[in-house]
């Protein structure tokens, strides 16, 4: 069995860990203007947009328009604001309405506002009515940061509020992840495509429960809006018939009263309205669009390194050996090879948290005794654990095991359900000949 000192583990894990991490998408990463776990981004000049406009670039970008909920962070908030001595360019939207026209202005979250900080008089002007913060023609003007209201349907400078570390907008329901892409409208197999690449795909409303959820997701749908509806993952084409993306039969739908689908080719997408909303949209249309990934634990389960891309199947996703490989290969990847100890030790410390045994590309199945790689090359650098690999009761596949912080490793049954680790090149022009690379993109977690 190979072995390595403390100390060469240790420089290996330290440059290692400089190593590439791919982390999920959609993430704020600036630290400017950032106050209470919020970054805060401020449209200035002649960007100018409708509080319908911003509210969907807010969510665009993972966040929402302002909620205040304190003189501290209002003052903070006017503390960046671009003077101006023109009354409407010194108007920026804030998430605060009465669409409604019942005198009762909410929060675009739908709360009901506890501090605010009203300027008198309120302007005349047309309802529905949204409220803005006034930035004053200087840094000591009273009415820096006082607030006012103006009709929703005017161009003003705009402020969005995004949170830190917000897990990448990815919201949960049982062992799916869905993620609202707001922008850019795209069409449906861009749309697929985009999803692919975050480890998903376009999401499957298979029951009423997932409908509800997303819809709750969905900003209200106003009169004064443009109608529009966002892709997911059902179509239909040379089909007479709609079908799920991943080939299975619908049985549950929420077609609109009764007037949808009405194309023959089409795909689903989910609307704005209350009650039934699918409508079949053709694919000539671009649209906001859902996607769907199973459930990634604590952002741990892909990662690069060396040229290479791994996805380490969380704790709850098992396979054997064998289903394993058919997993990774309907990805466009495989089991993970590992020929040295730097990538082992990567490895190790990556699927440390998982406190069980994890399949890679190593078997003796063709010949007892003899292990080798899955894409047939000879084993030449090895990290077996004490005693091992020992065949105790036809062990014939190799694992991570995490009892041995070396990262030593450990033979199997093939048809334990183990977690486990796929890999493939960045590069998709250098690729391993044992893989088929058609479906490029990523692995599904």
């Amino acid at each position: 069995m190979f072995r390595f000192s403390l100390l060469q583990w240790l420089f290996t894990l330290m440059w290692m860990l400089t190593s590439s991490i791919v982390e999920c998408q959609e993430c704020s990463t600036s630290g400017l203007n950032v106050f209470g776990g919020y970054q805060y981004v401020f449209y200035h000049g002649d960007v100018v947009r409708t509080f319908s406009e911003t509210r969907a670039l807010c969510q665009s970008l993972g966040g929402h328009m302002p909620i205040i909920t304190s003189a501290e962070q209002n003052d903070s908030i006017a503390g960046k604001l671009s003077t101006d001595s023109d009354a409407d360019l010194g108007n920026y939207y804030i998430g605060l309405e009465d669409m409604d026209e019942d005198g009762t202005y909410r929060w675009n979250n739908g709360t009901d506002p506890g501090y605010t900080n009203w300027d008198t008089p309120l302007q005349s002007s047309r309802p529905p009515y949204c409220a803005v913060m006034r930035s004053g023609s200087s840094l000591t003007d009273p009415i820096r940061g006082r607030w006012n209201r103006v009709t929703c349907t005017s161009d003003r400078r705009h402020i969005c509020q995004i949170p830190l570390g917000d897990g990448c907008r990815w919201q949960e329901l049982g062992e799916s992840q869905y993620l609202i892409k707001f922008t850019p409208h795209v069409k449906p197999r861009d749309a697929r495509e985009t999803c692919q690449s975050y480890g998903g795909d376009l999401a499957f409303i298979k029951t009423a429960e997932v409908n509800t959820f997303l819809k709750e997701l969905l900003p209200p749908f106003n009169a004064s809006d443009q109608y529009f509806c966002y892709y997911f993952g059902l179509m239909r084409s040379d089909k007479k018939t709609f079908y799920w993306l991943d080939d299975t039969a619908i049985q549950y739908n929420d077609w609109y009263k009764g007037e949808e689908p009405n194309n023959a080719d089409s795909w689903g997408c989910l609307g704005l309205r209350d009650g039934p909303s699918w409508i079949d949209q053709v694919p000539q249309l671009s649209s906001p669009y859902i996607c769907e990934r199973t459930r990634v634990f604590d952002g741990s389960s892909k990662a690069s390194f060396g040229g290479m891309d791994y996805f380490i199947s969380p704790s709850w996703l098992t396979r054997s050996f064998s289903d394993a490989r058919t997993y990774c290969q309907y990805h466009g990847a495989d089991l993970a090879l590992i020929k040295s100890h730097h990538i082992n030790t990567f490895l190790t410390v990556r699927t440390s948290g998982l406190g069980t045994q994890v399949f890679f590309g190593l078997t003796d199945q063709a010949e007892e005794g003899t292990f080798t790689w899955i894409d047939g090359t000879p084993l030449q650098y090895s990290a077996w654990s004490d005693s091992e690999p020992n065949n105790a009761g036809n062990e014939d596949c190799a694992t991570i095991i995490q009892s041995d912080s070396y990262g030593g490793w450990n033979d199997i049954s093939c048809t334990l359900k183990q977690p486990f680790v796929c890999e493939r090149y960045q590069d998709i022009s250098v690729v391993r000949k044992d893989v088929d690379h058609r479906r490029g993109g990523t692995i599904r977690f």
